[in-house]
């Protein structure tokens, strides 16, 4: 997979993540199974990646364990 592939890959979350409006709206997904493959792809994308798409990937990261509460110290 390439970050360009990755990047429409996104789009798909969409369906899985929602606002918990029972908790203060905060951003909670119905597949977690799902953020932690995609979690694995765009860890995998970060060895080969450019400068520019290393931040995009851990800006990424950075939600994506957010959502699924597991935050993570790079």
């Amino acid at each position: 997979m390439n970050i360009a592939d990755f990047k429409e890959n996104l789009f798909a979350l969409n369906d899985i993540i929602f606002f918990d409006q029972n908790d203060y709206l905060r951003e909670k997904t119905s597949n977690p199974l799902k953020i932690l493959q995609v979690i694995s792809d765009a860890e995998a994308l970060l060895k080969d990646s450019d400068e520019d798409d290393k931040y995009f990937l851990y800006g990424t990261l950075g939600n994506l364990y957010r959502i699924i509460k597991q935050p993570k110290n790079q």
